[in-house]
């Protein structure tokens, strides 16, 4: 008996080094080609003026609020039961300036 709870506690901790050293490897596998984190996409601030009334974005790239002033910006859907919540008429995103430094 004691020795199954030696193989159980092994085999946990075995589990926990490898899910913890392969974490860092993931970070590293992903490059940043547009300045956006991974799980954004790159938006055109014009073109999401154009689809409703979303301003924060330009106020992001503007080089005054810190921006890089390209005209562009990351933005991150928000799901559709947090628009619904809202009672927003439109798609909700969660934006970013695309400043990120590329990895590589």
């Amino acid at each position: 008996m004691r020795s199954a709870s030696r193989l159980s506690n092994a085999l946990v901790a075995g589990t926990a080094l490898l899910v913890l050293s392969a974490a860092p490897a993931l970070a590293q596998d992903t490059p940043v080609e547009n300045g956006c984190p991974a799980s954004t996409q790159l938006y055109s601030v014009a073109w999401l003026e154009t689809q409703g009334p979303y301003r924060l974005p330009a106020a992001l790239d503007d080089p005054a609020n810190g921006g890089n002033g390209d005209g562009y910006v990351c933005a991150l859907p928000m799901p559709e039961a947090v628009s619904t919540a809202k009672g927003a008429p439109v798609q909700l995103y969660q934006f970013f300036e695309n400043n990120l430094p590329a990895i590589g």
